[in-house]
């Protein structure tokens, strides 16, 4: 993982305590320790335009009039103020994701998150309770950790700088890691995203930093830690996880498995339509099995709307579908129904190997819709694999796809194929979902790095755009092994599939 700076807002005062002689208790750092994106399932929430922009860090975007603020509603009854400048290093679907992964307590201290530019700088900061983030990044960890600097900043006088914290810290032999090394303030952030990894895990606290641990379970108590998440929270939360496609695990060799459905279809109340779920990909993380499957549904009567769905099971992504504030999956505000004889499909990724379990949320209205436009063409009844191999989501039939394979024109030779999976209008303008597969054609693993072209992209899943306005594989999937393939997608505004250059 690579290490990232962090520039935080420093007190008036900061006691000159050396701390770097202490024992990193995690060497390696926090975000290789802990995996907190992996652990943590925020509550459900929405967000909408705020109209006063005045809450974000303008400074961060290349052109400050040109930040979006969005109102941030969580279930548990936080509203957060973020902003995305124009270019930003993520979209708001990212930070609202990440920010509900932060503890409640510290999460309600910060006045407004901003994710910056790309090409204004590195890192992140805390500053008069205001948080600003320069790099796309792909951890929990540092949400946190400028949170906890508001957190400190909020209280008075700060809690990092009273006696009984510092004693505590002076106390105890060691330190999280290298940067809790720095100052008392930075071992306070540090420490609060300790501390998050063992209220949530039940990890016993080391000796080595029991009396720092101490004070933090004084401030910021375990329960209020739990109360913060879905999958913790008591009494139990639905176990709701917006799209993220940072946090998904490492990749191990194709499965061998075939892809399996599910056992029966399952159809709405007062409609007809059928459930056909795929498995697309499996691979593990950290001992964890995480699965892809591709969904379709099959609308076998009249025109059904108001399509609302229930998923069980521990959700890490999901696409093609809009989780609203209840906690319940919606039809996309560009599909709100699906025609009848027409098809639609989404997916997700959840741990384990089985496929999620389904559930159609009554009332769920079938008829004649007089609010939204069908889609120009229908999804393709192939857009769900059923005869593929488990590491691609290619149809083997008809559906359209762009030319026979063919090596990228490269230093490295990287075969493509790109799948229609469907395509809309909404307000006049044309959308186009594509499934890509790559194989490695190379006698050597290789990293390849993708330049889209031809259309704006308005959302891409399992790779990330990084600084340097490219596509690279997720954190989880280093490289691709000789004659591996690796799947992803994207929607855009085209009417045909983009252009992909592969660099290594």
């Amino acid at each position: 993982m690579k290490s990232y700076l962090l520039l935080s807002l420093l007190f008036s005062i900061v006691a000159a305590q050396d701390l770097s002689g202490k024992t990193r208790y995690y060497p390696q750092g926090l975000t290789d320790a802990f995996r907190l994106a992996n652990l943590i399932t925020p509550v459900s929430y929405t967000y909408s335009r705020y109209t006063d922009t005045s809450v974000c860090i303008t400074d961060a975007c290349n052109t400050p009039s040109a930040v979006t603020a969005y109102q941030i509603s969580y279930a548990n009854q936080n509203t957060v103020r973020a902003c995305i400048c124009d270019d930003a290093v993520f979209d708001i679907e990212y930070m609202a994701l990440n920010v509900g992964r932060v503890p409640l307590p510290a999460r309600e201290t910060v006045y407004s998150y901003t994710a910056a530019s790309v090409g204004k700088g590195g890192g992140a900061y805390a500053s008069a309770q205001r948080v600003a983030f320069f790099d796309q990044l792909e951890n929990t960890e540092v949400f946190i950790h400028e949170s906890a600097h508001t957190y400190d900043g909020a209280a008075s006088p700060g809690l990092s700088s009273v006696a009984p914290y510092q004693n505590a810290v002076n106390t105890d032999a060691c330190v999280p890691d290298d940067y809790a090394g720095v100052n008392y303030v930075e071992d306070f952030a540090q420490l609060t995203v300790t501390w998050v990894y063992y209220a949530i895990t039940g990890t016993p606290v080391p000796a080595c930093l029991s009396n720092s641990i101490g004070y933090l379970q004084s401030v910021l108590p375990k329960q209020s830690i739990l109360d913060s998440y879905a999958n913790t929270a008591t009494p139990t939360a639905a176990p709701t996880s917006p799209p993220a496609p940072t946090s998904t695990p490492t990749s191990s060799p194709a499965p061998t498995s075939t892809p399996t459905s599910s056992p029966a279809p399952t159809s709405t109340p007062g409609c007809i339509v059928s459930v056909r779920q795929t498995l697309a990909n499996s691979w593990i993380s950290n001992g964890i099995t995480y699965s892809q499957f591709d969904v379709l549904f099959s609308n076998n009567g009249a025109t059904a709307t108001d399509i609302q769905i229930q998923l069980f099971g521990q959700i890490s992504q999901v696409w093609n579908l809009e989780q609203h504030k209840d906690g319940i999956y919606y039809l996309p505000s560009y599909q709100s129904s699906i025609a009848a004889g027409s098809q639609y499909s989404w997916g997700y990724i959840i741990q384990g190997t089985s496929a999620a379990v389904l559930h159609f949320v009554a009332p769920s209205s079938c008829g004649p819709s007089s609010t939204t436009s069908a889609p120009t063409t229908s999804a393709p009844t192939t857009s769900a694999p059923t005869t593929s191999a488990p590491t691609t989501s290619a149809p083997t039939t008809s559906a359209p796809v762009t030319p026979a394979p063919t090596p990228s024109s490269n230093t490295c030779s990287f075969e493509i194929r790109q799948t229609l999976a469907s395509q809309w209008q909404t307000d006049g303008v044309t959308y186009t979902q594509y499934n890509v597969v790559y194989r490695n054609a190379n006698s050597v693993a290789a990293s390849p790095v993708v330049q889209l072209s031809g259309g704006q992209i308005s959302q891409s899943w399992n790779i990330e755009k990084q600084a340097d306005g490219y596509y690279h594989l997720p954190a989880y999937q280093s490289a691709l092994a000789p004659n591996q393939e690796f799947s992803w997608g994207y929607i855009a505004q085209t009417t045909s599939a983009l252009g992909i250059r592969i660099i290594c």
